[in-house]
């Protein structure tokens, strides 16, 4: 096993080229009629038929919750699904099982993707009606593989460390971020605010040795505010490279277990690279 570790730079273009995967998965649409709704599942599992399985039961779990039903009751699909994607969901009465009403839904987009632990996750998009026993118009969905551009949550990041991924829902990550910059950041300015003051003090005397002793200080006040300010700038490009990254997808690299960064404990130097396995 070999790693090799590159420029900021290839670490950005590794994201931007595996980090991409449809719109739809990152962000519900926005129905297009009131007969309908969009509903997103997933389901994970150790076969591409176990993960569809699994993202079957979450669509009806889903369902059952929008529609504030119990969820001991049984729902099931009447029929085989049909070649455009629309089904019928039975809601079924617990005591004799008869159907209580119907629920028109139909599959309108579908993703697998393969972690790298080998587990599958499979996406699902649905036009649901909004409630049972009704004619819906459902309509046609052209933008199944129309991929997102990630710029919402870079330019986000840009402004505010974290407010990126916050916008992606990764709220404990965005966070970190946050907290992280401007953690470094106080420190800089607090040591910097130090070594002027240690500065200003050693030219207030004409004694040598307390000259010496002032500009001591202000030499370890200037190392460790150096320190924080380039923390502060990696930790800002990493929240950068961050925001334009896209966890899950495709089989591919994942950018968030093979990305490197860490500061050397003699040089203080930020070092950020990507590790290839191979």
């Amino acid at each position: 096993m070999k790693s090799i570790s590159f420029l900021i730079a290839m670490v950005c273009s590794f994201n931007l080229l595996f980090a991409q995967q449809p719109k739809w998965i990152l962000k519900t649409p926005k129905s297009d009629n009131s007969t309908f709704y969009y509903q997103i599942a997933k389901g994970y599992g150790n076969t591409v038929d176990e993960a569809k399985e699994k993202m079957y039961l979450d669509v009806k779990n889903n369902i059952a919750e929008k529609l504030g039903l119990p969820s001991t009751l049984k729902m099931s699909s009447s029929s085989q699904m049909s070649s455009n994607g629309e089904m019928n969901l039975n809601v079924k009465n617990n005591v004799d099982g008869s159907i209580q009403f119907s629920i028109p839904m139909r599959r309108v987009c579908d993703q697998i993707t393969l972690n790298k632990d080998g587990t599958y996750i499979s996406y699902g998009l649905y036009q649901v009606a909004h409630s049972g026993n009704m004619t819906v118009a459902f309509v046609d969905f052209t933008k199944c593989n129309r991929l997102s551009n990630n710029t919402a949550g870079l330019w986000r990041s840009a402004i505010i460390p974290g407010w990126g991924q916050m916008y992606k829902g990764q709220n404990g990550k965005g966070l970190f971020f946050l907290g992280s910059e401007v953690a470094l950041v106080g420190t800089a300015l607090y040591f910097q605010n130090s070594y002027q003051t240690n500065i200003t003090k050693s030219q207030e005397t004409t004694k040598v040795d307390i000259q010496k002793a002032y500009r001591n200080n202000a030499n370890d006040d200037a190392t460790v505010r150096n320190v924080a300010a380039i923390g502060a700038v990696a930790v800002y490009v990493w929240n950068l490279v961050d925001a334009i990254s896209i966890k899950s997808g495709g089989k591919r690299l994942s950018a968030n277990s093979n990305f490197l960064f860490g500061i050397d404990s003699y040089s203080y130097f930020p070092s950020m690279g990507y590790k290839i396995p191979f």
